[in-house]
């Protein structure tokens, strides 16, 4: 069957099916019809020409077209392969009650005849296909005096004498390999094999080489129909019973074109079931010999096909190979030059890193006191070739190690040669090229904290060629595993920025993986894509919103003002005390940030309820940061602090909306310690009197702020200006 079948939309597979069904129905029809007319009859010739017309409608995205006999005893039993991918019931195709009639017509014909299959060929030429419709209708005619067992013969021979060798005729007693109990399938390849490598022994004083393209054409035309792997592995194991009848090619001339011709889809699938059989046979020993054939020759042709298959394979190199070809050399049926490079590169690396780890210690020194640049060199080239193998055995100490020497040459301010580094650059541009990036960041993620600090080196120092992979590991379930990308994205740095920027943009992260992403922004301190943040301030986790907070924090510093007031009145209480922490850390002025806090720290009536304990915290503790900052009058910080760290006795001991809530000591504590960072002299009465206070803590905070307040007013400290 060709390749293009496979691909076909359903839509065309509809198309097709539609088509081959009203071509069968009408070469039915020519063979009740047209049969009492010669091939020069009018009528024979629109019948003809119309076929011919439909044929290649319905073969146009095939490379031809079987009918095959399925069963003797079922009158459905005919069946049209290499068409579509999955073969059509001619039973299925012709409909309806003329449709069975036909369909029965069908089946009588080929069962009279003796016929297992005919292919007719995409590039069949109309006067070649006029003189085999010319054959097909009249051949029921004419074979009375022809045994039935030879009618097929004789049509094939007709065939060949009128050059058509577009449609290929087998006959049912032609099919080999019943004593071996062979699968019909395969029996049927072989036989279609068998003929159309039997057309080429009539060829006379043909060159060698117009020769073998000709057996390499017959035995691609009976192999490209064979759909199942299994089948093609078979018709190779069993080429003998080809060579059997057609003497004209040796055994080894015939295996070698049947390996050839196995398509590229196909031969992964079938390598796979040579290396079973074979090293079954390898570890059978005794072994039982199968049905029809001696046991020595089973083996023989076994091993000669696995090589054949082996060697195509590795020659190929189809995707996803590589285990296989692996396999097939460990085994000895390929030799290490028939490798692909790639492979051969792969078997090297393994016995260098048995040598590497044998004495690693005493390598890794030798490298690290190497002052000789061809030295160094040489050194690079084996950590080249070692370094994927280590990574894929897992050997993440020694990896680590050698990491860790690039790492420490690469900071080294004073390298014995020039070009040092560069040397190192480019082995880690081959290693990339070479796909070690995803492994070694698997590795280094999933190795233990205390184990993978020379790992975590070595993956920054491919800097944004590692970021991706990073980025996945982010969203692992592991937290270990998501602390260690962190860990190396940050040494990274702002050479990470432009791919988390990307990741961010793409809002297809889970919120875990956004907060680490957003944090990294704010640890590099890039201002460039800082906008990309925006979408997030609204981001339904508030662990997200929080990190924004943070990193808005972080990168724009004194300027930060601007973005950090909106979260003032964000639903969730921790992101407002983020934001209360990092606005009193850069001394906001803005009205709406001290009314927040003036808001949170006043004194309160027993009637009202009083804001969260951690809320107050977060305010007294950004109220203590403002030393030498000029205050606007209102709102009255200093004296709603000095109300609330000593309110009216007489109010504290009413009920209701006339009394006031005092303030537990940790608060009160932390008020007073504001006061003595943005108080005035009106603040030391207050002061002095809490001096006497019963709780040691209260008394100490207030001998230490009166203190802090006379230093700030007999000193010449300016204080900072408003901000707006």
């Amino acid at each position: 069957m060709d390749s293009s079948v496979t691909t076909l939309p359903d839509e065309r597979l509809r198309e097709i099916r539609q088509l081959a069904g009203r071509f069968t129905l009408e070469l039915v029809k020519a063979l009740v019809q047209t049969g009492y007319y010669s091939s020069e009859h009018p009528a024979s010739r629109t019948v003809a020409r119309d076929l011919y017309q439909q044929f290649q409608e319905v073969a146009r995205d095939a490379y031809e077209l079987t009918y095959v006999l399925a069963s003797t005893v079922d009158e459905r039993g005919v069946m049209i392969e290499g068409l579509t991918p999955d073969p059509i019931e001619v039973a299925r195709a012709l409909t309806g009650t003329m449709g069975d009639h036909f369909v029965a017509k069908l089946h009588d014909y080929f069962v009279r005849n003796r016929i297992a299959s005919f292919t007719i060929k995409r590039h069949i030429e109309e006067p070649e296909f006029t003189a085999f419709l010319g054959l097909w209708v009249t051949w029921a005619t004419r074979i009375s005096a022809v045994e039935g067992r030879t009618a097929t013969a004789v049509m094939a021979e007709e065939l060949d004498r009128a050059g058509i060798f577009g449609v290929t005729v087998v006959g049912m007693d032609e099919v080999p390999g019943q004593a071996r109990h062979l699968p019909w399938p395969t029996r049927l390849a072989l036989a279609r094999l068998r003929t159309e490598l039997g057309r080429l022994t009539e060829i006379r004083r043909a060159r060698p080489e117009a020769m073998a393209e000709l057996k390499a054409r017959a035995v691609g035309d009976a192999v490209r129909a064979v759909r199942r792997a299994a089948t093609l592995a078979e018709v190779l194991l069993h080429a003998d019973l080809v060579t059997e009848t057609v003497r004209t090619f040796s055994q080894a001339e015939v295996d070698h074109a049947v390996a050839e011709a196995i398509p590229p889809r196909r031969l992964a699938e079938v390598a796979s079931l040579f290396l079973d059989w074979f090293e079954t046979e390898q570890r059978h020993a005794a072994g039982t010999a199968p049905p029809g054939r001696d046991l020595a020759a089973h083996r023989d042709a076994v091993e000669r096909s696995a090589r054949l298959v082996a060697a195509r394979l590795a020659r190929l190199h189809v995707p996803d190979s590589d285990p296989l070809i692996e396999r097939a050399y460990g085994i000895g049926l390929i030799d290490l030059q028939v490798l692909p490079e790639e492979i051969r590169r792969k078997f090297k690396a393994r016995d260098l890193c048995d040598c590497f780890l044998e004495s690693s210690a005493v390598y890794l020194r030798d490298f690290e006191s190497c002052a000789a640049p061809k030295s160094y060199l040489k050194y690079l080239n084996v950590f080249a070739v070692i370094l994927p193998e280590l990574i894929r055995r897992k050997e993440a100490a020694a990896v680590g190690s050698i990491l860790a020497a690039f790492d420490r040459h690469l900071k080294e301010e004073a390298p014995p040669f020039v070009g040092r580094s560069r040397f190192i650059e480019e082995t880690l541009t081959v290693l990339d090229r070479a796909g070690a990036v995803a492994e070694l960041v698997h590795l280094a993620c999933r190795t233990p904290k205390e184990a993978r600090a020379g790992l975590e080196a070595g993956v920054a120092l491919f800097k944004a060629r590692a970021v991706p992979d990073l980025v996945a590991c982010l969203g692992a379930e592991d937290v270990s595993e998501r602390a260690a990308a962190v860990a190396v994205l940050q040494q990274i740095g702002a050479d990470a920025v432009p791919a988390i920027l990307e990741e961010l943009r793409s809002h297809r992260h889970p919120w875990f993986t956004l907060r680490n992403l957003i944090a990294l922004l704010g640890h590099a301190r890039v201002r460039a894509g800082l906008s990309v943040l925006r979408p997030f301030m609204r981001h339904p986790h508030p662990k997200v919103r929080e990190e924004v907070v943070q990193t808005f924090a972080l990168v724009l510093g004194d300027e930060a003002e601007k973005a950090l007031i909106p979260f003032l009145d964000d639903e969730s209480p921790v992101v407002v005390r983020k934001a209360i922490h990092h606005l009193g850390g850069i001394r906001s002025t803005a009205p709406a940030f001290l009314s927040r806090v003036y808001e949170a720290v006043r004194l309160r009536t027993r009637a009202e309820e009083e804001p969260d304990a951690a809320l107050q915290t977060a305010c007294l503790t950004a109220l203590a940061q403002y030393e030498h900052q000029l205050m606007p009058e209102t709102p009255d910080l200093e004296g709603t602090l000095l109300e609330a760290v000593h309110p009216p006795p007489w109010r504290a001991r009413l009920p209701g909306r006339f009394g006031v809530r005092p303030k537990p000591v940790e608060l009160l504590v932390l008020a007073i310690r504001a006061l003595g960072a943005l108080g005035t002299g009106r603040s030391l009465a207050v002061l002095g009197d809490l001096v006497a206070d019963r709780s040691e803590e209260v008394k100490q905070a207030a001998i230490e702020a009166a203190e802090q307040i006379r230093g700030r007013l007999t000193s010449q400290v300016t204080q900072s200006p408003l901000k707006f």
